[in-house]
């Protein structure tokens, strides 16, 4: 005789598929990118799985680290620790009760992708020696000379002027 009991461990073995929340990242050259991800998600292993996942051709706008990256929609920058489905729609296009023609264009059932932008801070400069030197630099090219100590004492200007 056999159990008519459904088994849990089968039950467990077949996973029950999660919508997936399309994204089409656009960045500031124009590029667009398209990339599902579980409502789950937070934005900072979003910005991760971008950076992971970078395409090869776009090498040149590749930021050194993922930290680099700032998802920004509806004009706001998104923070690391929000979820993908507190901030962006989940659902298909299927409140409406007529389609429009974009609707009809689009697979049934299929979530439109949301449009972010997708911006790369500018790298930090380098260490500390840089900027030191530079400034060095930026002294020596008024024409002013002097001994390392006027240098230190006058560390705010840059032409030597003593005023009474």
């Amino acid at each position: 005789m056999s159990d008519p009991v459904p088994d849990p461990e089968a039950s467990a073995q077949s996973p029950v598929t999660k919508p997936q929340i399309p994204l089409t990242f656009l960045l500031v050259t124009g590029n667009r990118w398209t990339l599902s991800f579980d409502p789950e998600e937070t934005i900072g292993r979003v910005k991760e799985i971008v950076w992971n996942e970078w395409p090869a051709d776009w090498s040149a706008e590749q930021p050194p680290s993922h930290s680099f990256l700032r998802i920004l929609y509806l004009g706001k920058i998104l923070q690391d620790n929000a979820t993908v489905a507190s901030q962006f729609p989940s659902s298909p296009a299927s409140t409406s009760a007529a389609p429009t023609s974009s609707d009809a264009l689009a697979t049934p059932g299929a979530a439109q992708p949301t449009i972010v932008h997708l911006s790369v801070r500018p790298f930090a400069p380098g260490p500390e020696d840089d900027i030191a030197k530079s400034k060095v630099r930026r002294r020596g090219a008024g024409g002013a000379s002097g001994t390392s100590e006027e240098d230190g004492s006058r560390a705010g200007g840059c032409c030597g002027c003593v005023i009474c």
